[in-house]
């Protein structure tokens, strides 16, 4: 019984934390990385940087394109210099938020321009 108690306040805790890391949580600090060739512009939000170690990180992207704007959760192996997203949330003024919780695939940094950027910034 109680480590089914604590199993349930461990999840709870676990909940709170991804809900306050998550877009919109009211504590963003969005800071521009870089653009590309279409005039798409990338920002990062500095107050969501995790570093899981010295290797991993993880920080919430935003995309300003033509279309809708996109918020990313990305993860960054500054070793490795590889980069995929974990969370993608397009959002569109008429219809509520679209998710995709699946991670993506694993990309090399130098393949996605305005990442090297963002790359630069956070691995040190």
């Amino acid at each position: 019984m109680r480590r089914a108690a604590s199993f349930v306040l461990v999840l709870w805790g676990l909940c709170g934390l991804f809900l306050s890391s998550a877009p919109g949580a009211g504590n963003e600090e969005w800071k521009y990385f870089g653009s590309n060739e279409k005039g798409e512009r990338f920002f990062y939000d500095a107050a969501s940087v995790m570093y899981f170690s010295n290797i991993s990180i993880r920080v919430w992207t935003r995309e300003l394109t033509a279309g809708a704007p996109t918020k990313r959760l990305k993860e960054i192996n500054c070793e490795s210099k590889v980069i995929r997203d974990l969370q993608v949330t397009v959002e569109t003024a008429d219809k509520a938020p679209r998710a995709n919780l699946r991670p993506g695939e694993w990309r090399a940094i130098e393949n996605v321009p305005p990442m090297k950027e963002l790359y630069k910034v956070l691995c040190r």
